[in-house]
């Protein structure tokens, strides 16, 4: 019907041509237009996507970050102002934040999302940190969704997922089992390294997406709070941004209802974003010497670093073999692998509490990691029969 109201005609052009003015239309539609799907390319403002030989309808073509507003002045946003250059513990930090923003909010803006660090912030109760990144990055970003029980395998990848910028996780969704927490560490590992997900264009066949947004997890500075961290080695470290917040800085919104916060969001985060987009630079120790990924260099709060090292397994494991040495009572090097060092270590009665728990495969992967982040007291090597490792403490 719209093509006949478009003007074409479903009656052959001439005697004897089986094909019709509409015939015609719809064989070129489906030879040089066709659309195998529709998936959501986040802040990609085109509106169809070739994704190899595949053209997909962009769902999210229209969305648009939150508009700036024309006058960047402080004296516009002095709320936001004074709370994101005093919040932080260490005030150099506040500028790996404001750069990260920036990052995040300008190319978001051009239609073109550069990669980002994940963020990490933890602090006190009721100190801001959720009020930013379930609310206030939500609303820049047009949307946001809970990410914890993806991220550590209790729930399959969903729609909300797809058609969100940012995902938020918090410390009420710590992982119930070492397997939840290497897959949460993986899978943070995982997006911000080669951010692609699988999702399935208009529930038919699954389709790779580049997901264009950031990861960011607040909590509180206790001890079953910090559990939801990931596992801190090295290979993680760099793709993380670390910040605490300072436990002196007292938040605007207390005693505010909740349409008074927003009101005041409403009104300052535009001028805020005009300022960030306009008016703030990075400093050269933010900047300077960063990698051509990120754009920015890292920041990890150094009591966060040794508190949520403290709290891990790999750190229990350590001083187990720390323990072991002083038992020896040799400063003479121990040379073996690692299920002969489970044997040597089992004949002490004091070890048999932690070695009876050991599982040889997961005690293997920590000795690796043990022998890069300690290589003068691990070495690690290859010999024709296998790894063996020399330690001397």
């Amino acid at each position: 019907t719209r093509l006949r109201l478009a003007g074409f005609s479903n009656k052959p052009r001439k005697k004897g041509d089986p094909a019709s003015e509409i015939d015609e239309v719809l064989i070129y539609v489906q030879d040089e237009r066709r659309i195998h799907g529709a998936a959501p390319f986040l802040f990609n403002f085109e509106e169809t996507v070739d994704i190899g030989a595949k053209r997909y309808i962009n769902t999210h073509a229209h969305v648009r970050v939150l508009q700036a507003a024309d006058d960047p002045d402080p004296k516009n946003w002095p709320t936001l102002y004074d709370w994101w250059n005093d919040w932080m513990d260490d005030p150099r930090s506040v500028h790996y934040l404001l750069s990260w923003l920036k990052r995040f909010y300008t190319s978001a803006e051009e239609g073109d999302v550069r990669a980002g660090h994940s963020l990490i912030i933890a602090g006190d109760a009721d100190f801001g940190k959720s009020l930013f990144s379930t609310h206030i990055l939500p609303k820049i970003f047009s949307g946001g969704a809970d990410a914890g029980p993806f991220l550590m395998g209790k729930e399959n990848f969903n729609r909300e997922l797809a058609e969100s910028a940012v995902w938020y996780v918090d410390d009420n969704t710590s992982a119930a089992s070492m397997s939840e927490h290497r897959r949460f560490s993986e899978m943070i590992k995982k997006l911000t390294a080669s951010p692609k997900m699988t999702v399935r264009a208009m529930y038919r066949e699954p389709v790779d997406i580049e997901r264009r947004g950031r990861v960011v997890v607040t909590t509180n500075t206790d001890a079953d709070s910090l559990a939801v961290l990931p596992n801190l080695d090295g290979t993680i470290l760099d793709k993380l941004m670390i910040l605490k917040m300072s436990s002196n800085y007292k938040p605007w919104f207390r005693g505010k209802t909740h349409r008074e916060i927003e009101d005041i969001i409403n009104k300052e985060l535009p001028h805020a974003l005009r300022w960030l987009s306009d008016e703030y630079s990075p400093p050269n120790h933010v900047i300077e010497g960063a990698s051509g990924r990120f754009g920015i260099n890292t920041y990890h709060h150094p009591d966060i670093i040794s508190m949520a090292k403290d709290l891990s397994a790999d750190q229990r494991d350590w001083e187990m073999l720390q323990f072991w040495w002083k038992l020896r009572a040799s400063n003479d090097p121990w040379e073996g692998n690692v299920s002969e060092l489970m044997g040597t270590m089992e004949t002490f009665d004091e070890l048999k509490v932690f070695t009876r728990s050991l599982n040889k495969i997961v005690f293997g992967r920590t000795m690796s990691k043990m022998a890069s982040h300690y290589p003068a007291q691990i070495t690690k090597k290859l010999v024709r029969t296998g790894v063996t490792y020399s330690i001397s403490i």
